[in-house]
């Protein structure tokens, strides 16, 4: 069964979506910065003796660690600001007193996959995402919306 839309109609609109996404995030300079674990690394594989049992010669240049963060584009939603009618069209209830945060698939594997999210900055306040967001679908353009918990 066809669509009764051209393809042309649906990359049309799914563009101009997209370019909405765009000119709110990067355009107005919204990004998430994604703090995850620091990735342990060991200098000196070749020393064979455990933390704590025996002699331990370990020391602080053993043992590196590297900082594992990304940046991406988003739009924050903050629910005390909304209007709630405009937001009819999303699968799930909007909670006036949460923040979301809607990102793209690549800003959506970062923070689920891998090491552990440690928190993530929006607007230089800390938050801990929700561990599963809410897809938007829009003709195949999926957008993800996580539940923010700010740290307090």
């Amino acid at each position: 069964m066809s669509l009764p839309i051209p393809q042309s109609s649906i990359d049309s609109v799914t563009g101009q979506f997209d370019l909405f996404f765009q000119q709110l995030s990067v355009g107005r300079n919204s990004y998430v910065t994604v703090i995850k674990e620091p990735i342990k690394v060991l200098n000196n594989p070749n020393q064979n003796i455990l933390p704590g049992y025996g002699i331990d010669s370990n020391n602080l240049t053993d043992v590196s660690y590297i900082s594992n963060t990304g940046v991406f584009p988003a739009v924050v939603i903050y629910g005390k600001n909304i209007n709630l009618d405009k937001f009819v069209t999303l699968k799930f209830n909007i909670d006036i007193n949460s923040n979301y945060l809607k990102v793209k698939e690549d800003a959506m594997n970062f923070i689920l996959n891998g090491i552990k999210t440690e928190k993530v900055y929006v607007d230089n306040i800390a938050y801990i995402p929700a561990n599963t967001p809410v897809i938007q679908n829009f003709f195949g353009l999926k957008y993800y919306y996580f539940k923010l918990n700010e740290i307090q």
